[in-house]
Formats: structure tokens, C-alpha cells, sequence
């Protein structure tokens, strides 16, 4: 995902899975992520990070696996 199309829809697209928009912005969001496949892309690698996320605070979280989730989130917001 390019550096401008990430400054517009990013943002938006974490607000989005945790539904937190407005009806009207989630529509907006939501038809863009159905004929836009970067952010379709990255929406799955954020479901994905959140639910490892999940499993981790439901368990015994070790450092080393929460500085790699860190490391990954990194990862992904940079691209």
C-alpha cells in the first residue's frame, strides 16, 4: 500500500474492524475494501494480528511473543 493511500484509508481501516465509524464513513470503507485489494490485504493481516493479540492475552504472554507481535504490527504499518 502506497504512503498516500495508507495516509487515507489506514487509519480508517483499524476503525472499521473494530467498528468504530459512523454508519456512513463504515459504508464508505467498507465498499472501498471490496474493490480495493491493498487494503483487503491488509485488513486480513490486522484480523490476523488482533487475534493473535487475543490469544496472547488469554494466555501466559511472554515477552518475547508480545516484542514479536510489536515487531509485526511494525512491520505492517510500514508497508
Amino acid at each position: 500500500m502506497g504512503r498516500l493511500h495508507r495516509a487515507r484509508w489506514g487509519h480508517s481501516l483499524e476503525k472499521w474492524i473494530d467498528d468504530e465509524l459512523g454508519e456512513r464513513r463504515a459504508q464508505c470503507v467498507d465498499a472501498h475494501v471490496e474493490g480495493c485489494e491493498d487494503c483487503a490485504g491488509e485488513v486480513a493481516a490486522l484480523l490476523k494480528l488482533k487475534a493473535s493479540i487475543r490469544r496472547v492475552r488469554g494466555g501466559a504472554a511472554v515477552p518475547e511473543a508480545v516484542g514479536r507481535l510489536h515487531i509485526e504490527a511494525d512491520r505492517l504499518s510500514s508497508q
